[in-house]
């Protein structure tokens, strides 16, 4: 019971929130040639790509600065509008998962149409305010991106890291989304939870960290596929401890995924998932 209690509390963000609260640290980061300032509730001494990271849901996880490199180096070949492998045959990790997010990218800069993308599980927003800015750095008024979490305080910290990313604020929108929706009948749409036209219309769904609740698997893919446009690519980037081989490719199959690659990154102590939904 003692260790059910310890696991419950662990993810419970409000809970932890409630019992332990904490002041608002801030980070300076950069990528992309922007300057992203993030706030987090607290500090621990684990050590991730060369920083120091908090480590719970509201935090920074240690697979959003993976993430965010990999937005980097996407939206360099974005720019220089390079060839991209199969992201089933990439020679690397970070390359299959540029070959998913460059088009993405690509399309922001310049067209045709506008364009969406949706962040699950966001967190402190780390990852969601580098792709915003990324992608809204020359039609900021062709791109929408969305990012997602479920606490309240988780919420209310995310937004306030939006709001000082102005670059990031003028393409974002911030909405509470619990994934558990998408298996409710009629999914997310039927519940009302998401203001604007989301649902089915994002050509990116992204996330950095959110599979470690092995019994949410279910829930995550389907409400990835049900902001996805038909054909367009969901972007997973784990930790290698929070990741669960013989769960993650079923889940997503039953939601309609077709799963490009997983694979295994030892450099960054990750996992990436790179699916498309089937159309």
């Amino acid at each position: 019971d003692d260790e059910e209690e310890d696991i419950e509390t662990m993810f419970d963000v409000g809970r932890m929130l409630a019992a332990e609260p904490e002041p608002v640290v801030q980070h300076e980061f950069a990528y992309c040639g922007f300057t992203q300032r993030v706030g987090v509730l607290t500090e621990t001494d684990r050590t991730a790509a060369g920083a120091t990271f908090a480590v719970q849901g509201h935090f920074l996880w240690h697979s959003a600065p993976v993430l965010a490199a990999f937005t980097e180096a996407a939206y360099r070949k974005a720019l220089a509008d390079c060839p991209l492998p199969d992201p089933a045959e990439a020679a690397s990790t970070e390359d299959a998962v540029v070959a998913c997010l460059a088009p993405f990218l690509r399309r922001a800069l310049v067209g045709p149409g506008a364009v969406r993308a949706a962040e699950l599980g966001s967190g402190a927003g780390l990852t969601g305010i580098v792709m915003a800015q990324a992608a809204g750095s020359r039609r900021p008024d062709h791109v929408r991106v969305l990012l997602t979490d479920h606490d309240a305080p988780v919420v209310e910290l995310l937004r306030a890291n939006v709001g000082a990313n102005s670059d990031a604020a003028r393409v974002c929108s911030v909405q509470t989304l619990d994934w558990r929706l998408a298996l409710a009948p009629g999914g997310i749409r039927a519940s009302g939870a998401l203001e604007g036209d989301w649902l089915g219309a994002c050509d990116l769904v992204f996330a950095a960290d959110v599979l470690h609740r092995f019994d949410l698997y279910d829930a995550l893919f389907a409400a990835a596929a049900e902001l996805l446009k038909p054909g367009c690519p969901l972007v997973l980037v784990s930790g290698l401890w929070r990741y669960a081989w013989d769960l993650a490719a079923p889940a997503a199959a039953r939601a309609g995924f077709r799963v490009l690659t997983e694979r295994r990154d030892d450099a960054n102590q990750a996992v990436i998932t790179l699916c498309v939904r089937s159309s």
